[in-house]
């Protein structure tokens, strides 16, 4: 008998899109009978016997860069299955259609459901903040993680206070990419930062090699330029900023590299203090430099096998950021038919002083809001940070007392940054400020 098909089986999804074998098993006759005194008396016996059975799926050409540890497997990511979504062949298309609605449930049911309730007790659910768990110091979440609700569970949020409160919500605009821009000294960044440049948009404009108003002109009023400036804009936008070479982006997204690396040139061009910090970085981290007593973990590029050589041990190099924090980047190294080449973690270099200085800038506004807030407890009460936002939920009766103070206390950070760091951190910060009835309907607060 053939398996039956398992939603949860890796294999079984790649044999369905492209192809392959599964093991079944057959009740094959032996030619014997029972004897008179066993239970099966005068039946015949029979045994299992197990067949490869060749299984055709839906025929479709796999992608190298899909391939898995086994030969003849390939993963099946959201990215394949959406693109596989919008094939011509209407069984295909139904198939991974229903597959990514199954697995989105799923994760809702069993991440953002099934792990609060042994955390609510009087209708608040009571999680785990981090101070250490994140490598770059950035508060996190746990048990459960409140920090990430999807959009179709935020609504569940709502105000203790109920119909007379409201959750207000802080968000500082594009942070993380004000950070950078200050970081590098790139003034032209900071400038279109603080004119209201949509990077997704910019992105695009250099991967058509057009105008960027006329690019923002069009993703504004065409259904299909807005679906270019998701598709390609926002793909590039995000994995650039967290360290991806090209070549990775290019593979992961589906686009030419020769696009992927247009928008690497152009951005270069345009902002070349960018580049240059991260040159620093990189150069911080050669400079200082030494050997670690940890054998060093060479990955082989044509199996994706880890192993290690005697004698050849990681690197450990450092870079401290404006705000005193050292990190730590430990080598990497790939064997293939040109020998070892070691390396230093791209991600991590572009990651950890952004994220980590984003974070800091998070911790001592948070020094002020508490000194406020926790003497107006009776008005409302701060609830929740999510990484470049900071929640709460406060009494209708006192919103326009209390968010025009937060926003003031918030928008400081040059303020705050001065007090508690002794560093001058001016750049032109802004701050979006949201409320609603919960969590999953805000509206603007107009100040």
């Amino acid at each position: 008998r053939l398996p039956q098909f398992s939603l949860g089986s890796p294999k079984q999804f790649s044999i369905m899109l492209y192809g392959g074998s599964l093991k079944a098993t057959l009740r094959e006759d032996t030619g014997k009978i029972y004897g008179p005194k066993a239970a099966k008396a005068g039946q015949k016996v029979l045994r299992n016997k197990v067949i490869d059975v060749h299984i055709t799926g839906f025929k479709q050409k796999p992608k190298k860069a899909n391939e898995g540890k086994v030969k003849g497997i390939y993963t099946v990511t959201e990215a394949v299955l959406d693109e596989f979504s919008n094939s011509d062949n209407k069984d295909l298309s139904t198939f991974c259609t229903e597959i990514i609605k199954y697995r989105k449930l799923k994760k809702l049911i069993g991440t953002y459901y099934e792990s609060s309730i042994d955390k609510l007790r009087d209708g608040i659910i009571y999680h785990r903040y981090n101070n250490t768990h994140v490598e770059t110091g950035r508060l996190s979440g746990s048990k459960p993680n409140a920090q990430n609700q999807p959009s179709n569970v935020k609504h569940l949020f709502k105000s203790r206070y109920g119909d007379e409160g409201s959750i207000v919500e802080f968000d500082f605009s594009q942070l993380e990419v004000l950070v950078q821009a200050w970081l590098a000294n790139c003034p032209k960044m900071l400038n279109d930062i603080t004119s209201g440049t949509d990077f997704h948009c910019k992105r695009l404009a250099y991967a058509e090699e057009m105008d960027y108003q006329q690019v923002v002109d069009l993703c504004a009023t065409d259904e299909k330029w807005k679906k270019k400036r998701s598709t390609i804009g926002k793909p590039i936008s995000f994995q650039k900023a967290y360290g991806a070479a090209p070549k990775s982006i290019a593979a992961g997204s589906g686009l030419p590299l020769r696009v992927v690396e247009l928008v690497f040139q152009k951005e270069d061009e345009e902002y070349p203090e960018i580049k240059n910090f991260y040159d620093g970085v990189k150069d911080d981290i050669i400079r200082s430099s030494r050997r670690t007593n940890e054998l060093l973990k060479i990955r082989d590029k044509p199996t994706g096998e880890v192993h290690s050589i005697p004698g050849e041990v990681r690197q450990v190099g450092f870079h401290q950021t404006i705000t005193g924090k050292t990190y730590s980047f430990k080598d990497l190294a790939v064997s293939g038919k040109f020998g070892l080449f070691k390396y230093w973690p791209q991600p991590d270099i572009y990651n950890y002083p952004i994220q980590g200085t984003a974070a800091d800038i998070q911790a001592v506004t948070h020094i002020e809001v508490w000194k406020f807030i926790k003497n107006h407890r009776d008005k409302g009460v701060m609830w929740n940070e999510v990484h470049d936002s900071k929640i709460f939920d406060i009494k209708n009766v006192h919103l326009d007392w209390i968010i025009p103070k937060l926003y003031t206390i918030i928008k400081d950070v040059q303020g705050a940054m001065l007090k508690h760091l002794g560093i001058k951190f001016d750049a032109p910060f802004g701050v979006d400020v949201e409320f609603g009835p919960d969590w999953g309907h805000m509206e603007e607060y107009k100040l």
